[in-house]
């Protein structure tokens, strides 16, 4: 019978380490998460203040960023550019 209560007991052990290292785990995650959530607010709030213009687009060489001063320099609204190719942005350049 004692041998069942040992195995029993390393068992819970076990389990409860298991469980301490996994929400250990977690929390770090969230932390860490929640800093990289702050980071990006931080440069979204910079880019959108820089009087420089910022376009920004993804591999498929689509627009998926342009900020306020961008709007100011070409002319065309955010919603004008956003979703649109590198193409475009050619574009505007050459009628600058």
């Amino acid at each position: 019978m004692p041998g069942i209560f040992l195995a029993l007991n390393l068992a819970y052990n076990a389990s409860r380490r298991t469980f301490i290292n996994n929400l250990e785990a977690n929390n770090l995650a969230t932390h860490q998460l929640q800093q990289t959530i702050n980071t990006s607010k931080k440069i979204t709030s910079l880019i959108e203040q820089t009087p420089l213009g910022f376009i920004e687009w993804n591999q498929n060489r689509e627009i998926v960023g342009w900020n306020p001063a961008a709007t100011a320099i070409f002319g065309f609204s955010k919603t004008q550019a956003l979703g649109r190719t590198t193409d475009f942005y050619s574009k505007i350049k050459k009628h600058s």
